[in-house]
């Protein structure tokens, strides 16, 4: 079979967004999200991937909102996503259909910096790897420093 990935103007999308959207398209199971979030480290190798994560997304995200989270929301609207009450400030992405990915902060005070974390529905992998989470998630913040 053949076929090529175009958006709704009829323009291919970046490679690595391709790829994805075939990734999620061959793995989908049609699975509907449970409306809960769980952190990156549960999903399958997520504790083995960790240490990348945190330094590919985790550490970028606290660049751009470790001193100002009340930002994320803000940010992330002008974007469509929708503000989310965890955290000091807190968005979640609509990566896909069925896969939505949370970023938030948490204040750091006098004694400890700032906190990041992104979170996932626990359906994600139904239709997307870990890896390809990890991707999710760097587009997702491509997008919020583009802004």
């Amino acid at each position: 079979p053949q076929g090529e990935v175009v958006d709704e103007g009829g323009e291919r999308p970046p490679r690595l967004r391709e790829v994805l959207i075939l990734h999620y398209l061959v793995q989908a199971k049609g699975t509907e999200p449970e409306g809960r979030w769980i952190d990156f480290r549960k999903l399958p190798g997520g504790e083995v991937y960790y240490p990348v994560f945190r330094g590919r997304i985790i550490y970028p995200l606290l660049r751009l909102f470790g001193r100002a989270p009340e930002r994320l929301p803000e940010v992330a609207q002008a974007l469509g996503g929708r503000p989310l009450s965890m955290g000091d400030g807190a968005a979640a992405f609509r990566a896909f259909p069925r896969v939505e990915v949370a970023f938030g902060i948490w204040r750091g005070s006098e004694e400890f910096g700032p906190e990041g974390f992104v979170l996932f529905d626990p359906t994600v992998t139904d239709y997307l790897s870990t890896e390809d989470a990890i991707w999710v998630c760097h587009e997702a913040l491509a997008r919020l420093k583009g802004l």
